[in-house]
């Protein structure tokens, strides 16, 4: 099997290399993340092999990484090795204390002048992949990360001589169209459900921050951050009430599966819009969360850069949610122009209340012109995850880390004594 991406770790970062492998899976890239099966045999036959016929080169580097690396026997080294001479898209992922040493490895100095990726804290994770995917030069498979179409030749060729057969198999899946329409219909309105907390989540931290600040005591300020904390976990238990509601689509059969494609769609491209409502629930959820666990700490609130460096990343990963799931609701759109029209009629009534996702173009747009949309859509979300990075690093060349804050909030405290 040939991938898109070949991760490289050592063994003091398989966690953090198998949730990296699992990230980019989540975006439709396949991933070779090798549990040192290959290792335990013939080295060069086997994973030589898998990086010569990958893109990408994802090289996972925890604190000390390469400190092994000066060994010819080193498997690490041997990959890097191998990547660098197969000309592969190099890219490092530096965890937390990781630095480069002086002087690198010999054969290895190149390493250095690859665009790295941080990716050492977990508030920055979920932006940092979407910035590491954007390094990759593989693209993720398309329509809804669709999966590889498995219709044996033995069906295609029954279809192709069975003319009769066809017209009546047309007639038959009429009615399942239909359902999976609804079904797939359902899954984009609950998505725009979760557009729409995504906008509350900056909405409501921005108020409070406005509130906070025109407060003129901190008997005030206390019982706003107090009233906000409430506010925002009263809006995860709805987020967790909608997604616990929502109804999962049943597996299709291999019959069904079959039928779907007549009109070229996917069963895999159904299943994984629901997927991405998985992902896109967990997003919100965090985004929820990050933002309880800065009002519940009342010195970080108080603290004037940290509340701006909070504002900075509540603001910017919404942002970023918002335009990637603009890209997402495009890919549905294609979606469902590949149904037939008599299945359009459920969105046709859904779509009007549909007020969290930009206007939309209809289903009369061709493929590429969808395709266009998303990955104009999905390069919006990348610009402002660059931004938020540059506004972020720009803050924190002020603010050195916030135990240093909190050192200086408490020096502050006791002078006023």
């Amino acid at each position: 099997m040939k991938y898109d991406v070949f991760v490289s770790y050592r063994r003091t970062s398989f966690e953090s290399a198998n949730l990296i492998a699992e990230k980019l899976r989540s975006m439709g890239y396949s991933i070779f993340f090798d549990v040192e099966t290959l290792r335990a045999g013939n080295f060069n036959e086997q994973l030589f092999d898998v990086i010569d016929n990958c893109q990408d080169f994802v090289l996972v580097l925890p604190p000390n990484a390469l400190d092994k690396c000066s060994d010819e026997n080193d498997w690490v080294r041997k990959e890097v090795l191998r990547a660098i001479a197969s000309k592969k898209n190099i890219i490092p992922v530096m965890l937390s204390g990781f630095t480069f040493p002086s002087p690198m490895p010999q054969g290895l100095e190149i390493l250095t002048q690859y665009q790295a990726i941080m990716a050492g804290e977990q508030e920055f994770f979920d932006l940092s992949m979407k910035r590491l995917a954007g390094y990759l030069k593989s693209k993720p498979h398309r329509d809804l990360r669709k999966f590889y179409k498995k219709i044996t030749f033995a069906a295609i060729t029954l279809l192709a001589l069975a003319g009769i057969a066809l017209g009546a198999l047309y007639m038959f899946a009429k009615p399942l169209y239909k359902d999976v329409a609804i079904n797939a219909t359902s899954c984009a309105g609950a998505l725009n459900i979760l557009y729409g907390e995504m906008k509350k989540v900056p909405k409501t931290w921005n108020e409070f921050v406005e509130e906070y600040e025109e407060a003129k005591t901190k008997e005030r300020k206390e019982e706003l951050r107090l009233r906000y904390i409430d506010a925002m976990e009263h809006m995860t238990k709805e987020v967790d009430f909608y997604y616990n509601q929502f109804i999962r689509l049943p597996k299709f059969s291999s019959f069904q599966t079959t039928l779907l494609n007549l009109h070229d769609i996917g069963a895999h491209e159904i299943e994984a819009l629901y997927s991405i409502y998985d992902i896109t629930y967990h997003d919100v959820k965090n985004q929820y969360k990050y933002a309880i666990a800065t009002l519940s700490n009342p010195k970080v609130v108080a603290d004037d850069d940290l509340r701006e460096h909070n504002t900075i990343y509540i603001n910017g990963s919404s942002l970023a949610s918002q335009a990637f799931t603009d890209s997402v609701f495009y890919a549905y759109l294609e979606l469902m122009s590949k149904f037939p029209k008599h299945a359009h009629e459920f969105y046709k009534i859904q779509c009007p209340g549909w007020t969290n996702f930009p206007p939309t173009v209809g289903l009369t747009l061709s493929i590429d012109e969808y395709r266009v949309l998303q990955d104009t859509a999905a390069k919006k979300s990348e610009k402002i995850i660059a931004q938020l990075e540059a506004d972020v690093a720009k803050l924190r060349g002020e603010i050195k880390s916030e135990r240093e804050v909190m050192e200086r909030v408490e020096a502050e405290k006791h002078s006023n004594k």
